[in-house]
Parts: structure tokens; C-alpha cells; sequence
């Protein structure tokens, strides 16, 4: 069975979108984010059409539900269709991020402040690592500059 990555990575495939080795910047890396900027925020933009569904006097809350897991996934499918295209492996610098999430605790407890999680001061913030996965792959594949 396919991991959810894999089905991302054979629908660009199927579908003609790149799909990258290895972490490169291509010369056309500013449009390509410029583009990704544009099609993921009308996404994000979407939630405005739930919004208005609960403003309404009745609702009914599997469809909500259902509008808001829908909405959730795209993100994440596009998100994880632009990471394909980059050849950044999202799933190994999502395990970073979460290990620098559990960094945020403060004897074993969270600081939360206006619904966020706050950074504590053990926090470590992922970027080092992130960026020592993307050299090691990159060096792996012979993709260094």
C-alpha cells in the first residue's frame, strides 16, 4: 500500500507535474512560488464559503464537517504537490518540525497564548535541521553546487 506521499508524488507523475530527486532551485523557483502563493491562498480563501455556511440560521454540522475536511486536504495535497516538485521530502521535515514542536514545552507543558502554542525556552527551531536533511540528500545525489 501506498503511503499518502507516494500517491502525491505519482499523481504530479500521472498528471505531467514535476517531480524532483533531490532538493534543487530551478532558474523559474520565483515564479513557481509566486504561482504556489496565488493558488494556495485562493484555497486558504475557501474557508470564507464555510464561514458563511455557519452564519446561516440552520446548519447542518456533518456537512460542515465535511466542507472543512475537504478545504483541510486540498491544502495539504497542494502543499504536498509543490514539496514533490521542489524534491523536498516533506514527510522526513514534517517529523522535524513536530520533534521542534515538543521543544516548546515548558515542564512538560505547553504556553499557550491567543489560541497558539508559544515557544518555551527550550525551544529549538527546525531550520538547522531541515537544512542539514536537505544537504545530506542533496550531497547523496550529487546535487551540490
Amino acid at each position: 500500500m501506498n503511503t499518502f506521499f507516494q500517491e502525491v508524488r505519482e499523481f504530479n507523475q500521472t498528471f505531467g507535474l514535476p517531480v524532483k530527486s533531490g532538493p534543487v532551485v530551478d532558474s523559474n523557483l520565483r515564479d513557481r512560488l509566486v504561482l504556489f502563493k496565488k493558488i494556495i491562498s485562493d484555497e486558504v480563501n475557501e474557508v470564507d464559503e464555510i464561514i458563511a455556511k455557519l452564519d446561516g440560521e440552520t446548519i447542518d454540522p456533518l456537512e460542515v464537517l465535511t466542507d472543512v475536511a475537504d478545504w483541510l486536504g486540498d491544502i495539504v495535497v497542494y502543499c504536498t504537490s509543490e514539496s514533490v516538485r521542489l524534491g523536498i521530502p516533506m514527510e522526513d521535515v514534517l517529523r522535524l518540525i513536530m520533534h521542534s514542536q515538543y521543544s516548546k514545552l515548558v515542564d512538560s507543558k505547553p504556553l499557550i497564548r491567543d489560541g497558539k502554542v508559544q515557544k518555551g525556552p527550550n525551544f529549538v527551531a527546525p531550520e538547522p535541521r531541515i537544512r542539514a536533511l536537505l544537504n545530506s540528500i542533496r550531497y547523496a545525489k550529487g546535487l551540490q553546487e
